[in-house]
C-alpha cells in the first residue's frame, strides 16, 4: 500500500484562535506522526499507535507507507474501543497517496466476523482477519474499477436493522501526488 500519510506542522486554528478554543477542547485523539521508530504518539490523548509492517517514523512529521501484501500490510494499530466509545466523530486526516491497488485503507476501525459473512455473525479473535466487516468505520482511496476507481467511505453497525445498518458514501477520483485534506464526519 504504498502512499504517505501526514499532517502539516502547522499550528491548529491559527488564523482564528479565539473561534477555535472549542474545537481545540473536543479533540480526542491527535496524531502528528512526529518522531521516530514505530511509535505513533496521541498528542492530545493517551492512546499512542504501533507502527506495523515495514513502515517506520522518519521525524519527518510524515509515516511513508512502503507497501505489503493483503495479508501483511504496512499500517498504524491505535488502541481498541477509541472509536467505538464515540457517539459523534470527526476524522481528519491529510495525506499524499502514491496510487496502487484498489480498496487501500486511509483508516479502518471495526472488528471482522468469522468464519463466514451471516449477518449478525460472531467476532474475529483480535488482531485476526475475518470473512468481512461487523461493524466499522472506513475510508478507502479507490473501490476496483466497476465501481468507478473513487474515494469512497462507509459504515455498518450490527445488530442493526438489516439492510439499513450500512451506509456507503462514494467521492470523486482521488488525485495522485497531491496533497489531500479529507474529513469524515458521523453524526449519531
Amino acid at each position: 500500500m504504498p502512499g504517505v500519510v501526514s499532517h502539516p506542522n502547522t499550528s491548529l486554528c491559527a488564523s482564528s484562535p479565539v473561534d477555535c478554543e472549542a474545537l481545540r477542547s473536543a479533540l480526542v485523539h491527535r496524531y502528528r506522526f512526529e518522531g521516530t521508530g514505530t511509535t505513533v504518539t496521541d498528542s492530545v490523548g493517551s492512546a499512542n499507535g504501533t507502527v506495523m509492517g515495514g513502515a517506520t517514523l522518519d521525524g519527518s512529521g510524515e509515516l511513508t507507507l512502503v507497501g505489503g501484501s493483503a495479508y501483511q500490510p504496512d499500517f498504524v494499530d491505535l488502541p481498541n474501543g477509541i472509536v467505538s466509545a464515540l457517539a459523534d466523530a470527526t476524522f481528519e486526516t491529510w495525506l499524499v497517496w502514491n496510487g496502487g491497488e484498489p480498496w487501500q485503507r486511509v483508516f479502518d476501525f471495526g472488528d471482522a466476523m468469522t468464519p463466514t459473512c451471516t449477518y449478525g455473525g460472531a467476532a474475529a479473535p483480535e488482531g485476526q482477519p475475518g470473512a468481512c466487516g461487523r461493524t466499522y468505520l472506513y475510508l478507502l482511496m479507490s473501490t476496483d474499477a466497476d465501481e468507478g476507481t473513487v474515494i469512497r467511505t462507509a459504515f455498518m453497525k450490527q445488530p442493526g436493522e438489516h439492510p439499513d445498518d450500512r451506509i456507503a458514501l462514494g467521492g470523486p477520483r482521488a488525485p495522485t501526488r497531491v496533497e489531500l485534506h479529507l474529513a469524515v464526519v458521523v453524526d449519531d
